[in-house]
C-alpha cells in the first residue's frame, strides 16, 4: 500500500470516527413535562405581548403599546401556594403597581384576581399564552403572552 493511500485511509477513518462520536452525543436537554399545573406554572413572568380583537373577523390590535412604560417591565410571580405578587420592576409607576392576591388552575383555565387569568392557549414551560373572551365587550378576545424569567 502506498504512503498516499495509507494517509487517505487514516483521514477517512478519523473523519468517520469523529462523525460517529458526534452523532452519538445527546441532542439537548431531556424534555420537561410542560402540561399546565400549579408546579409548572409557578414562577416569575414578564408580559411580552398583549393583543386585542374586537371580533373574530376584526384586525388584531397591539394593546401592549397602550401600556405605560412603567407597566411594560413589571413582573408577576405565581407562587406554588396559589398566591401571586405583582412586582413593580424596572421603571417605577406612581402609584406603585405592587400588589398581591390569589390564583388557581381549574382545568385549562387560570382563575385569579390579578393580571394572569383566562384560558391557557399554550404553555411550553417558558412561554405562557392565555386569553379571555368578552373581556371588554361581547365577542372580543384579549390575548396575553408572558415569558418566564
Amino acid at each position: 500500500m502506498s504512503r498516499t493511500k495509507s494517509l487517505k485511509m487514516k483521514t477517512i477513518y478519523s473523519l468517520f470516527t469523529f462523525l460517529v462520536i458526534l452523532s452519538s452525543c445527546k441532542k439537548g436537554e431531556p424534555s420537561q413535562n410542560c402540561s399546565p399545573s400549579i408546579t409548572t406554572l409557578s414562577g416569575t413572568y414578564k408580559i411580552v405581548s398583549l393583543k386585542y380583537k374586537a371580533a373574530a373577523s376584526a384586525q388584531e390590535i397591539d394593546y401592549l403599546s397602550f401600556l405605560d412604560d412603567c407597566e411594560k417591565d413589571d413582573q408577576v410571580k405565581l407562587n406554588s401556594n396559589k398566591t401571586y405578587n405583582n412586582i413593580d420592576a424596572g421603571v417605577s409607576c406612581n402609584p406603585s403597581t405592587n400588589n398581591e392576591g390569589t390564583w388557581n388552575l381549574v382545568g385549562n383555565k387560570i382563575e385569579s384576581d390579578g393580571q394572569i387569568q383566562g384560558e391557557i392557549q399554550s404553555f411550553d414551560c417558558s412561554t405562557l399564552v392565555v386569553f379571555s373572551k368578552d373581556a371588554v365587550m361581547p365577542g372580543d378576545k384579549l390575548t396575553f403572552t408572558f415569558k418566564k424569567l
